[in-house]
């Protein structure tokens, strides 16, 4: 998916979004989808940094949306994972896929860095519950006294 610019030039879109985490942990998720090159590198960084600078010791980063990374892709996870471990944080990686999850295990960052099915999973790992499922509600009538 591209969109064209005002000189004509195709230009890879890329869609950034913070994923919602459970309060009182230090950890952020972010989802990336479309294409990550040198072209927008920077956005998708610029995402990761204000989770980072608002106290986030662990990250995940959902690639499964990614149809396309390029090197600049590789080197802002490269980056993320070092900041990382200087706070003795942890970074986790979901579902890339199968070009994506190539490119990690080529520059060999997979085994450093686990890679999960769902983000569920990874957030499960990094010790964080999964959200509580709601008491089915009481029936109208039994909320009433009889007398």
């Amino acid at each position: 998916m591209a969109e064209v610019s005002a000189r004509g030039i195709s230009a890879p879109v890329l869609s950034v979004a913070i994923v919602p985490c459970p309060k009182g942990h230090h950890l952020a998720a972010v989802s990336l989808r479309g294409e990550l090159d040198r072209s927008n590198e920077e956005e998708a960084r610029r995402v990761i940094d204000r989770c980072l600078s608002r106290g986030a010791s662990s990250l995940v980063v959902d690639l499964g949306g990614l149809t396309f990374m390029d090197s600049s892709g590789i080197n802002l996870l490269v980056r993320t994972y070092n900041t990382l471990m200087q706070r003795h944080g942890r970074l986790a990686l979901v579902a890339p896929p199968g070009p994506v999850r190539r490119i990690l295990e080529i520059v060999r960052l997979s085994p450093r860095v686990p890679i999960y099915n769902s983000l569920q999973h990874a957030l499960a790992d990094l010790g964080v519950p999964a959200p509580r499922a709601e008491p089915p509600p009481r029936p109208a009538d039994s909320l009433h006294r009889r007398g």
